[in-house]
């Protein structure tokens, strides 16, 4: 992967079961991007604000799995929101 590009082999009990031709890696579509949007003097697709409460989502998903509970996306993002 140091390409770039992601490998789409699909291996199971170390049994290659389907491959196909390397896609860019989503980081690195990521990247070209943002170095866009700073060449452009334009604006990510992607805010800083957006992928904060997509950590949140992961987080509380992850929460909720360790504690066996149901937590509340909404209730959790406000008690986590940074100041």
């Amino acid at each position: 992967m140091s390409n770039g590009k992601a490998d789409t082999d699909l291996i199971v009990n170390e049994e290659k079961i389907m491959s196909g031709a390397p896609n860019p890696h989503n980081f690195a579509i990521q990247m070209k991007e943002f170095d866009d949007s700073i060449i452009e003097d334009g604006e990510p697709f992607t805010s800083g604000e957006k992928i904060i409460t997509q950590l949140k989502i992961i987080e509380a998903a992850q929460k909720s799995a360790v504690e066996k509970r149901v937590i509340m996306l909404e209730d959790y993002i406000t008690a986590t929101a940074i100041n």
